[in-house]
Formats: structure tokens, sequence, C-alpha cells
């Protein structure tokens, strides 16, 4: 029996395949992404998307910090990669 982490993670990176599948058909807005990815603690990829996020001017960006408290964790030290 799988425990509420490893089916919390499996949701998560369904979650992310399905908004994958939705891009190639909609506007996904990379913060959507960047959430998911932060939460299964990817900070690699996490960034990657929330600098997608930055070159398009993404609605929501300023709120960065209350949708993904845990990339607080993540920033660097001496100045932000976004």
């Amino acid at each position: 029996m799988l425990g509420f982490g490893a089916v919390k993670k499996s949701a998560i990176q369904e979650q992310i395949r399905l908004l994958n599948e939705a891009s190639k058909r909609d506007y996904i807005s990379p913060i959507a992404l960047a959430t998911n990815y932060a939460v299964l603690g990817k900070k690699d990829k996490a960034f990657e998307w929330l600098e997608k996020a930055y070159e398009e001017r993404a609605p929501g960006l300023l709120d960065l910090e209350t949708l993904i408290p845990t990339m607080t964790a993540y920033a660097p030290t001496g100045g932000s990669r976004i």
C-alpha cells in the first residue's frame, strides 16, 4: 500500500503530464508547472518554468511567494535568478 507522500507525488506527476498535454492545445501558465515542480522538490525544473513565466510576463508572477512558499528555500543567496 502506498503512503500519502507517494500518492501525492504520483498525483502531482500526473498533473504535470496533463498540463503538458493541455499546453499543446491551449495556453497553460508556466507558473502552474513551476508550482508543481516546486512541490515535488525539483528546483531546477521549477526555475526553468519560472524563467519562462518571467520571459512572457505571466500574470500572477508577482504573487509567486504566496503561490509557492516552498520556493523561498530555493532562492539563491545574494539575489534572485528571476
